[in-house]
């Protein structure tokens, strides 16, 4: 797996609750994605592209770049990723969790 083929989101979730948080984590690791961290209203995850389309039934396209006035390096790490169509929280996460939102590497200037 290669740093252009990577994703990273955050899972947001329902309620302020750090033991949900830590089921939520739980269960996306056996998913097959990777947990970064865990906070009280979100969780930090990052998994290859395929996995990420499985899990959350979507189909992700590399973002677009969007001219700046400022000179700019190019984004840390590669390209992101946006969806096509929003990602779907699985079934056995819903209760928990209310959306998960792709992040965008950050520019470098």
């Amino acid at each position: 797996m290669t740093d252009e083929t990577l994703v990273s989101a955050e899972v947001l979730l329902r309620e302020s609750d750090r033991a949900a948080g830590e089921r939520v984590a739980k269960m996306l690791t056996e998913l097959g994605l990777e947990v970064l961290s865990v906070g009280s209203r979100s969780v930090s995850i990052r998994g290859s592209k395929q996995r990420f389309e499985s899990v959350f039934g979507c189909r992700l396209t590399p973002s677009e770049r969007v001219d700046s006035p400022a000179r700019d390096f190019g984004p840390l790490g590669g390209g992101g990723f946006r969806a096509i169509e929003p990602p779907k929280v699985p079934s056995e996460l819903r209760d928990e969790v209310e959306s998960v939102e792709i992040q965008q590497p950050p520019l470098l200037f």
